[in-house]
């Protein structure tokens, strides 16, 4: 309970974060209708959120905004948004539109025409086709950590596989289909009996399953295997579940794991990985994995597509959301991903949102939450560097969103010192 307060407190700071900047900054920012988009910017910015829910991610449903992602990421569209509805309700107030408000809406309706250009872009645009198959088995959390279904939960996944018939197909599992773990040095489906994964002339398949370097070394993997069985890559998680993958602060404090002995303690990896398997002739595919957690961080995304990934896939268990919202909102903050690297976006989850998402946010197609099934489609190897790949956008707005938190304690300290005088 005291760990489930701390992490409520510490999400709530946004908002304290939020009100301090905006009651606190310079007389200009409140002239010019900014002051509540620059505050609200450094909150979101440098708050501490387990799911970094941004008011940009709101916008996919506004396609035509969301298109700008692919400049600096969704936290732009956040600061246009409430610019601009600053700018307007100063303007209704006053009956005048000054220079600052004005610029807000022409900005605003500057990125609409940027967005309808990218939007048109991307849906007219030829590029080479792969077929896709993602297979949801709806596997419940009590029957993946029933230790005598292991086999049998493996099994649904080979039975479903099968009604994909295509040649030269991509096949995609979700996260830790097996739970049994295998060894990461594997260089074949058929070298170790209690791992062994099924491999399907003609098709590549990518899945989730826990593998070891050591004894003392665990990891949460994707595994690429090839048409003709052999290894095309292990992906090791880097951004680990507290409390579920690890127990923070553990190592210095040891009671914390008897009080939260069901966690893993699995170590995180340490790079991203690119998966080159078969495609064409000489050419070959290139995907990048993300594992359950993982697409919803865009420094990854926007570093696998860097790396010359073609397509982004996410392997998911959303299983212990439950018939909620929460997979939904995971699924849409995920969307961006794909906007912002102009990529498409695989998203093989065990219970549910698996989907596709093209390089403008639209999900094209999607299974039924807590169903058994396999999507199939068609998709488009973008090779496309958008604005958003020529900088880190990211540590840039943690940058500036610093910048502005100290701006605001200084003119604080300021307005102190003149209250006391």
């Amino acid at each position: 309970v005291s760990i489930f307060a701390f992490y409520l407190l510490a999400s709530a700071l946004q908002f304290v974060v939020f009100v301090f900047v905006w009651k606190n900054l310079p007389l200009f920012f409140h002239r010019h209708s900014l002051a509540l988009a620059t505050a609200w910017m450094a909150a979101e910015t440098l708050s501490i959120r387990i799911f970094p829910w941004f008011l940009g991610h709101s916008q996919l449903a506004y396609i035509k905004l969301a298109q700008t992602a692919d400049l600096a990421g969704v936290l732009p569209i956040s600061f246009i948004m409430l610019w601009l509805s600053d700018s307007l309700i100063t303007a209704f107030r006053t009956r005048r539109l000054p220079a600052g408000q004005a610029l807000a809406v022409l900005l605003f309706f500057s990125l609409n025409l940027y967005g309808n250009k990218r939007e048109q872009q991307f849906l007219t645009a030829e590029y080479p086709l792969q077929n896709v198959a993602l297979i949801q088995a709806n596997i419940s959390l009590e029957e993946k950590h029933n230790l005598l279904l292991p086999i049998v939960n493996l099994q649904r996944y080979i039975e479903l596989t099968k009604e994909v018939q295509e040649k030269g197909s991509l096949i995609i599992w979700p996260e830790s289909v097996i739970t049994d773990f295998i060894s990461s040095k594997l260089t074949h489906v058929s070298e170790e009996p209690l791992g062994r994964l099924p491999f399907y002339q003609g098709s590549s398949l990518i899945l989730g399953s826990l593998t070891y370097q050591s004894e003392l070394i665990y990891h949460n993997s994707a595994i690429a295997v090839a048409p003709d069985g052999a290894i095309a890559g292990i992906y090791h998680k880097q951004i680990l579940m507290p409390f579920g993958e690890f127990t923070p602060f553990s190592n210095i404090l040891p009671w914390l794991k008897d009080i939260n002995a069901t966690a893993g303690e699995f170590t995180a990896g340490n790079e991203i990985t690119v998966f080159s398997l078969p495609y064409s002739g000489e050419q070959s595919l290139y995907v990048s994995p993300l594992i359950c957690y993982e697409d919803v961080v865009p420094e990854l995304s926007w570093a696998a597509a860097k790396k010359g990934a073609q397509v982004l896939v996410n392997l998911t268990n959303d299983a212990w959301f439950g018939n909620t919202i929460a997979p939904y909102q995971h699924h849409l903050i995920a969307a961006f991903r794909a906007i912002e690297n102009r990529r498409y976006l695989l998203r093989s989850t065990n219970t549910g949102l698996t989907a596709i998402v093209n390089p403008i946010g639209q999900t094209i197609s999607q299974l039924e939450p807590y169903s058994e099934g396999v999507l199939k489609e068609d998709i488009r190897l973008i090779d496309f560097s958008p604005p958003s790949h020529n900088f880190n956008y990211s540590k840039f707005f943690k940058i500036i969103s610093s910048i502005v938190l100290i701006l605001a304690l200084l003119n604080w300290r300021r307005r102190r010192r003149a209250g006391k005088k």
